[in-house]
């Protein structure tokens, strides 16, 4: 949906990013200049350039911004025109069309909004209390696989238990988003005060729970960020911050709208099919706070070049949506939903 960098905090200090004000010489166009841990930054004035954004030592310079080119970007029920064209399907009056119910199918990706791929031919998803299921892609777009049977998303409660638990301790299946060893928890703070400055030798922890009589921490990754200074890391945000309990909200809003069955199943949780099958304000919304939560040490402190040139997405989302829809939150990885594998 959009490109983010990630900066896992793998030195003893995190980089610090800041505007060039006169302390390096720097050329017209150079708009990333590097030394001594520190990125200089200027952002690219000549129309028609951007500046590309590194993450390692070196420098950046003002480039020709390309000229959009034609991508197989759109899949069944997605508009498609002369850019965006059909990854799968046909384009027709400007909608993908893929294979209808009974129709030969060799994947998913195949079969109109409403259909899977089994046995090679396309045919209606599952609901939910149905059995059957290999994949998430074979239930209800609102619907998971848990062990054979489809499962609607954000439905089972704490120590509820679950066929399969991510890594990253993540289940779209519980109603907090997380679980341990299989069992469903209650949502999880941070243990700190948020935002949370961390290094490599502090950790990230959530709030402790207990979990059968033994207590119990999250722990996550101190994340690099891009602010100034002597550079420090922030910690990622748990599914019971603020902002967080505000991702979860949009997120049951699409589950339970009537918008999500209209997307392949495959697309289920892609902005793509969000931002042109739900109504537009809703889909920003949802944009708005999953970038927050994804982005959250990334946007921490930012100056105004860093804005422009690493973390302009989340800013021109910041000062778009705040005060339409319940209000703002401030400014705010976890990359929480995304790194979700649909299992």
């Amino acid at each position: 949906m959009w490109e983010i960098l990630f900066l896992p905090l793998v030195l003893s200090q995190c980089p610090a990013y800041e505007c060039n004000n006169n302390q390096k010489p720097l050329t017209h166009d150079t708009c990333v200049y590097y030394d001594d841990n520190t990125y200089y930054l200027q952002p690219c004035t000549t129309q028609g350039t951007y500046c590309p954004p590194i993450t390692s030592p070196g420098n950046s310079t003002c480039t020709t911004t390309p000229a959009p080119v034609a991508k197989a970007t759109s899949w069944p029920g997605e508009p498609c025109n002369n850019l965006n064209l059909c990854a799968y399907g046909t384009c027709k009056n400007g909608i993908c069309v893929g294979a209808d119910n009974g129709s030969p199918c060799t994947m998913h990706d195949d079969c109109n909004p409403g259909l899977r791929c089994s046995n090679y031919h396309c045919s209606p998803q599952l609901n939910s209390g149905d059995t059957g299921c290999s994949t998430d892609y074979d239930c209800q777009n609102n619907v998971g696989c848990d062990q054979g049977t489809c499962r609607t998303y954000l439905g089972r409660k704490g120590t509820d238990l679950i066929a399969s638990c991510s890594t990253y301790g993540t289940s779209l299946l519980c109603e907090s988003l997380h679980c341990y060893n299989n069992v469903c928890i209650s949502p999880l703070k941070s243990s700190q005060p948020i935002p949370t400055k961390c290094t490599n030798t502090t950790s990230c922890l959530s709030q402790s729970w207990d979990f059968f009589g033994q207590p119990q921490q999250f722990e996550k990754d101190c994340t690099c960020g891009y602010n100034s200074g002597n550079g420090y890391g922030y910690c990622p945000l748990f599914s019971n911050d603020p902002q967080f309990q505000m991702y979860r909200k949009w997120l049951t809003k699409w589950f339970n709208s009537k918008a999500i069955k209209t997307c392949s199943t495959v697309r289920r949780l892609t902005y793509t099919c969000m931002q042109d099958a739900w109504d537009k304000s809703s889909a920003q919304a949802f944009m708005y706070y999953e970038l927050q939560i994804k982005m959250w040490p990334q946007v921490q402190e930012n100056d105004k070049c860093v804005q422009s040139i690493y973390t302009a997405t989340y800013w021109a989302e910041e000062n778009n949506y705040p005060n339409q829809v319940d209000g703002a939150f401030g400014i705010a990885a976890l990359g929480f939903i995304s790194l979700i594998i649909l299992s």
